[in-house]
């Protein structure tokens, strides 16, 4: 999701790959597994296609045995978010001059890619990576005014800006319009562009409607904050607004900072209009908030709930008194950093990923510390493409869930895989299991081997870990990993402790909803998931099942597709089929469901898209390896069912 690769390189790499490697062994009899489930209908999938999916899934396949998100050849092509990120880091490191005469090269590349022709999806963010990389090495762009030009293009008729057509595009929120807004005034502000008065206005709106309090992680909060600076509106002291409510009543406070305190004033006429027990609850409430914005104990708690080191600066940006939280954010970074010397985007920490590293970087800087360069300075320029500019080393890693896609989607095809292939594959999930302990590595890891029919070993020291991080996820509702951790139990002989069973179903009994759907506020789509899952690995019946099917069933649409406000797209399908699946409930309208699928169906590469034709998605294409395995998923279960 925070990643922006252009897709026509993957796949021209891929179509070229695809003609040397499209002679494939199809008479090969060894198997991944034992299982003789029956393979994907002909009728459905022909010889063809399969032989070009398996081509294509085997470009994917890394010297280390696994599958990578990307294939090899591909994975080392320069890239403009890795490029600016890297650009970043070594910035904040102070570091920038070690880049020697692959500064040139990154100059020569940026430049080339003229920015002012960008086409496609992601064109202000690529844009933006252009423009402020070639900024970060003092040169600028070849085309000032055709890329103001360009960039001005996509001002939206409410004054933000967004790259995609709203005519073909539903359910956009305020907040989708927030970062594109701000990536294009910082490219216009960079290039002494000027803003247009109807961008201000928007954004004037936008800081009337925002409530400082009611902002899940501060991150969106600051890209106003910073849009509304880059616009050159005042914002001195100057933190939010808030609306509160006293029964049919309602007043808008102002939030100022002084003196490294938040101090909530009110100059709304309606106050004056408040009779004498309303004016003491409003009172009331502004010292509410008042104590709510002073109170540290609230920003520690919003660190230790954060899922994102974006998240984290913001909080460390927003909170009063930064001193206060200096131990629990960087206990935090200590855990984020991994052996490599890169740091995790994601919290809890998955692979390094350039953006993470920068984001714990300029954290650190906020505490005027840093962390041990050298092997940080070594990681990125390790990075180096040598084209110019910078690769993510985060492509070139297998992972166990791209693995799992391949390997699950060559099983649902019915294609063996060869043995030398297979050796390989099992070398990769024993090596990356020995050193693995996260939940949710560890489930893809142990589904490759069950699919590979090897038996991984217990570890006592993992699952000490598991059995005690799964107590922190009950407490914080955290269902995904909750049902990684009791399936990864379960595998190792070790399932959770009966006290713990009751805990867990307390916790899904007291987030499961009145339609019998599963969420916190409101019924989503992957806590009803999640909470199928744990009930199903457990062996436990879900209570209300027939409320459950019918919420699942209740976002079926009249094509026979499932959509969650309106929203459809093959992973989404995937969750509500594989919910109904797993509750042994007849799943409605397969034909249609069939039909849908195959109109996603990419016949150049044989692959399945998110969705059918050229839909404005940036991920319509970006990651065939998981829409192509949900695509087969719902093409077996749909024949199974038939």
């Amino acid at each position: 999701m925070y990643k922006h690769t252009k897709n026509f390189i993957i796949y021209l790499s891929i179509s070229l790959l695809i003609i040397v490697c499209s002679i494939v062994t199809v008479l090969e009899r060894a198997c991944m597994t034992n299982d003789k489930k029956q393979a994907i209908d002909e009728g459905i999938i022909g010889d063809n296609q399969k032989q070009q999916l398996k081509s294509l899934f085997y470009l994917y396949h890394n010297d280390d045995g696994g599958f990578a998100p990307l294939p090899p050849a591909t994975a080392r092509e320069p890239d403009l978010y890795a490029t600016y990120y890297s650009l970043m880091s070594l910035d904040e490191l102070s570091s920038l001059s070690l880049l020697e005469d692959h500064r040139k090269k990154t100059v020569k590349w940026l430049h080339s890619s003229r920015p002012e022709n960008y086409t496609g999806y992601n064109v202000l963010p690529d844009i933006f990576y252009n423009v402020m990389s070639l900024d970060l090495l003092n040169e600028e762009p070849l085309n000032k005014s055709l890329i103001i030009q360009k960039v001005k293009s996509y001002i939206q008729p409410n004054g933000a800006f967004l790259d995609l057509d709203l005519s073909k595009t539903k359910s956009i929120r305020d907040e989708d319009y927030l970062l594109p807004t701000y990536m294009a005034l910082c490219v216009i502000k960079k290039l002494d562009g000027s803003i247009d008065n109807s961008t201000i206005e928007w954004l004037c709106n936008m800081w009337n409607k925002c409530n400082v309090l009611d902002i899940s992680n501060y991150y969106n909060y600051q890209l106003l904050y910073k849009s509304m600076q880059l616009a050159g509106i005042d914002m001195e002291n100057k933190i939010g607004k808030q609306v509160l409510s006293v029964g049919e009543k309602s007043v808008t406070v102002e939030i100022i900072k002084d003196k490294g305190r938040y101090v909530v004033t009110c100059k709304d006429p309606n106050m004056d209009k408040a009779n004498t027990e309303e004016l003491k609850k409003f009172e009331e409430a502004i010292d509410k908030l008042s104590n709510d914005l002073n109170n540290l104990d609230y920003y520690r708690e919003k660190v230790k709930s954060a899922r994102s080191l974006a998240e984290i600066r913001a909080i460390v940006e927003f909170v009063p008194d930064v001193a206060a939280i200096r131990h629990e954010v960087l206990s935090l970074l200590n855990n984020m950093q991994l052996n490599n010397g890169g740091f995790s985007f994601i919290i809890p920490p998955e692979n390094d990923d350039i953006q993470g590293t920068y984001y714990a970087l300029s954290i650190y800087n906020k505490f005027d510390i840093l962390p041990k360069k050298d092997k940080i300075i070594s990681l990125i320029l390790s990075n180096k493409s040598d084209k110019g500019g910078f690769f993510n080393s985060w492509h070139c890693h297998s992972l166990g869930i791209t693995t799992y896609y391949v390997l699950s989607s060559m099983k649902m095809l019915g294609l063996p895989i060869e043995p030398e292939i297979k050796s390989k594959v099992i070398s990769y999930v024993n090596n990356a299991y020995e050193i693995e302990d996260r939940s949710n590595y560890l489930f893809s890891l142990i589904r490759n081997a069950q699919l590979l029919g090897i038996q991984l070993e217990p570890k006592p020291d993992v699952i000490k870990k598991l059995t005690n991080q799964v107590i922190v996820e009950i407490k914080n509702n955290n269902l995904e990993e909750i049902y990684f951790i009791c399936y990864v139990l379960n595998y190792l002989n070790h399932p959770v402790q009966n006290s713990t069973v009751i805990e867990i179903r307390n916790t899904l009994k007291s987030l499961q909803n009145k339609d019998g759907g599963f969420g916190s506020e409101k019924s989503s789509l992957i806590d009803t998931y999640y909470a199928i899952k744990i009930y199903k690995t457990l062996g436990i019946e879900v209570p209300n099942r027939d409320k459950t099917v019918q919420w699942l069933i209740n976002h079926q649409s009249t094509e026979g597709i499932f959509k969650i406000q309106d929203h459809s797209d093959m992973v989404i399908n995937y969750f509500f089929v594989d919910s109904l699946n797993s509750l042994n409930h007849e799943i409605p309208n397969k034909e249609n469901i069939i039909r849908w699928v195959m109109k996603c169906k990419n016949d150049q590469y044989g692959t399945f898209k998110m969705l059918p034709g050229n839909v404005p998605n940036p991920n319509n294409d970006s990651d065939p390896l998981l829409s192509t395995y949900s695509a087969l998923f719902l093409l077996n279960l749909m024949q199974k069912k038939a």
